[in-house]
């Protein structure tokens, strides 16, 4: 979702629209990785909580500060595939080639 500047001149509510959109963006990002049915998913960095929060709420499991090397080793193991995620990629397919950046493993 591209950025909106909103039209008021008030600095505390720039922020709550920035906020209020992050928090829309993250609930997109969790709908769009639900979509899947993962049971678990394994991230190579951190997640932010509220994003946690969701994904618990969802039951999917999440694994965090798992190396890419690791990734790759399960992705082959177990026929999934490594899915690169960022906030500037493109959303979570299953026909993405793993890239530079963040990666998550949905098993």
């Amino acid at each position: 979702m591209p950025y909106r500047r909103p039209r008021s001149d008030c600095k505390a509510e720039q922020d709550n629209y920035l906020l209020l959109q992050e928090h829309e963006n993250l609930r997109a990002a969790v709908e769009r990785i639900a979509s899947f049915s993962p049971h678990v998913l394994l991230v190579e960095r951190g997640v932010a909580r509220l994003a946690q929060e969701l994904l618990l709420a969802k039951g999917i499991v999440l694994v965090l500060n798992v190396k890419l090397r690791t990734l790759e080793r399960l992705a082959r193991c177990t026929g999934v595939q490594v899915e690169p995620l960022s906030s500037r990629s493109r959303p979570v397919t299953p026909n993405v080639s793993p890239g530079g950046g963040e990666h998550a493993c949905n098993c």
